[in-house]
């Protein structure tokens, strides 16, 4: 308990406090920052709380420890372009503890010269939006056992940028969402560090990406999740599913336009346990080796389904095995076969029929070969259902084509209305009535979406 009063004044460098712990009405002044279980916003260049019978705190957030969630509740927002600088920042800073931040608006920024740790052994939750930014020189998310944290980075603008290790699920347990154009970059990136932690990243939305200078362990010791989906981008040189002994990495990339990029070697399973899935239009590339089961003791696939596609530096076209030869550890590539309703080797399939093999000579992948598991698509099918109809349209509508919500896609659509799992898959000029047909579906959706008011502009 503090009590400050009848013209009695404190000045802190950083101040720990629960406001309700405070007494009197006297004036505190912090120079540096502060941890509290109070309601601080920075919308001038410091914030300002009323503390006891009349008394006055004012945190200046230059240089010290930064955060909210001493021992209660606390929140913390920084706004209307303003910076904040600190050294260490905190959420949720004791057990039992619950602070969140919110970095909202175009020039806004919380910067810490040290670590910002959300969910320090209490719970703590960070929201980055509308064009504000933190950064740090090392991100946690759930740092001792038994904490939370949880990070949303979202709209286009919005970053959180760390120079060194960002870990999602340190000790205890973290998840990281990245949305609608929000960017993560990072040296390296953890997610589910130590043994007994666990954490999820998902990278959803066109724009959205998590960008790794050098590696990114999805399982290092613990237990990772990583999910890439509707067009999110993940890139890094290095990564791992599965690192270290009894740890558990997956991987879901699902999506036309999603993609995990790896500019070195990928490992899918090292000495833990591996999983990685790609589905419906996603792509997976690795610039270095594959390797699929490090350690040999069965627990590590890649499988790929609906559209899946995985692309392995070299030229091997021509065969199945000539592609597996790309591959170190044990060549567990599987599909999925929707008439054993199971997942089958790649070798057990036919080429030209269950999937394709292509060696790209021109784009961004050119001196890759991809791998496409099930039909080629037609243009316009974007769920590749080897269909373009209706529902084509629908996954446009919701981000959902190669190029999102773009006019361009939308006349590949229209052009290519009616094409089936029955034609080449070449685009096809449509006959007159299908034209018709076409503009009659696009007419009805169009009807529905206003009536719903769930529809993006179209052109």
């Amino acid at each position: 308990m503090l009590t400050v009063e009848n013209g009695g004044h404190v000045t802190a460098g950083t101040l720990y406090a629960s406001l309700s712990d405070l007494h009197g009405n006297g004036t505190i002044a912090a120079t540096t920052g502060a941890i509290l279980d109070a309601y601080l916003q920075f919308d001038a260049a410091q914030a300002v709380v009323e503390f006891g019978s009349g008394g006055t705190l004012t945190v200046t957030g230059a240089g010290g420890g930064l955060g909210a969630g001493y021992k209660g509740i606390g929140s913390l927002s920084i706004l209307n372009g303003v910076s904040v600088v600190g050294s260490s920042g905190y959420l949720g800073f004791y057990t039992g503890s619950t602070g969140t931040a919110t970095i909202s608006g175009a020039g806004s920024e919380w910067t810490s010269s040290s670590e910002l740790r959300v969910g320090l052994s209490g719970q703590g939750a960070l929201q980055v939006e509308a064009g504000g930014q933190v950064s740090d020189t090392g991100g946690y998310l759930g740092y001792n056992a038994g904490s939370t944290g949880i990070a949303t980075v979202t709209g286009a603008g919005a970053k959180w940028n760390s120079s060194s290790y960002l870990t999602v699920g340190r000790s205890g347990s973290g998840t990281l969402h990245v949305e609608s154009g929000g960017q993560v970059n990072s040296y390296s990136g953890k997610v589910g560090f130590q043994s007994g932690s666990n954490g999820t990243a998902t990278i959803t939305g066109a724009g959205s990406s998590w960008n790794n200078d050098i590696w990114l362990y999805i399982g290092d010791a613990g237990s990772g999740e990583l999910n890439v989906e509707a067009g999110g981008l993940v890139t890094n040189v290095a990564g791992f599913l599965g690192n270290a002994s009894n740890s558990i990495g997956t991987a879901k990339i699902t999506g036309v336009g999603s993609s995990w990029a790896n500019d070195g070697d990928l490992y899918v399973g090292r000495f833990g346990s591996g999983e990685l899935r790609v589905e419906l239009g996603a792509l997976v590339s690795v610039r270095g080796t594959l390797t699929i089961d490090f350690n040999g003791d069965g627990d590590s696939s890649v499988n790929l389904s609906t559209g899946g596609m995985l692309a392995l530096w070299g030229d091997a076209d021509d065969s199945p095995l000539q592609f597996l030869d790309l591959v170190a550890g044990t060549d567990l590539i599987r599909y999925w076969d929707a008439d054993l309703v199971e997942w089958v080797p790649l070798t057990a399939g036919t080429l030209g029929i269950d999937y394709h093999l292509q060696y790209q000579d021109i784009g961004d992948l050119a001196g890759f070969t991809l791998l496409t598991v099930g039909t080629l698509p037609h243009p316009g099918d974007f769920n590749f259902d080897g269909d373009v109809d209706g529902a084509d349209f629908l996954a446009w509508q919701r981000g959902s084509s190669p190029t999102p919500n773009s006019p361009e896609d939308l006349a590949l659509w229209r052009a290519n209305f009616g094409v089936d799992s029955a034609t080449p898959g070449t685009a096809a000029v449509p006959e007159p009535g299908t034209i018709a047909l076409a503009g009659l579906v696009l007419t009805t959706l169009l009807l529905q979406c206003l009536i719903n008011r769930r529809c993006s502009t179209i052109h």
